[in-house]
């Protein structure tokens, strides 16, 4: 290829300008390797706590109830408006993988069944819409539907909240309903 350039007329001035295209690409893909996200730091946020929640939820067989979790990280002060991504992982009557909540793609829901109560999360992570001006805060919004298939009852419920996030912070959660 380099001696069809050659043949170009003014090809110094071509060769000068594709030599510029490949530092400056290298340069910024170098750059890119070295912090990972062009310069921007990232924090893998979590507690040291195996929950952050645990709790129990009273259900019957009579009516399905609604339990609204509010989910807020809190950064640590050294960045306005941090930008922190949520994992939630919530289990039902235990903390083994067979307590999990699971996504079923036909409902579109997060749900979870065993032979005394069936749960269903309505909301699984939906941002909080009046912390959008907070400098410090974010939070989601997680909410359960449930109901008992044999009769009344309290489900043990345990929550793990972790965040990829552009500072350092901690994790709430408060049970609103």
């Amino acid at each position: 290829m380099s001696e069809l350039i050659n043949r170009i007329p003014g090809n110094k001035s071509a060769m000068a300008a594709l030599k510029l295209i490949t530092q400056t690409t290298a340069e910024l893909k170098a750059r890119q390797r070295i912090t990972g996200r062009s310069g921007q730091l990232g924090y893998t946020v979590s507690s040291a706590n195996d929950w952050d929640y645990i709790g129990l939820v009273t259900y019957t067989n009579s009516t399905y109830n609604l339990g609204v979790f509010r989910i807020t990280f809190t950064g640590d002060g050294t960045q306005r408006f941090p930008i922190a991504v949520p994992q939630f992982d919530i289990r039902i009557n235990g903390t083994g993988q067979s307590s999990r909540m699971i996504f079923n793609a036909d409902s579109g829901k997060y749900e979870y069944n065993d032979a005394a109560v069936e749960v269903q999360a309505f909301q699984y992570g939906r941002p909080v819409e009046d912390l959008f001006e907070n400098e410090l805060q974010s939070a989601w919004s997680v909410e359960l539907f449930f109901i008992g298939k044999t009769g009344s009852g309290n489900f043990a419920l345990n929550i793990k909240s972790r965040a990829q996030s552009t500072c350092k912070g901690v994790f709430s959660i408060v049970r609103l309903s």
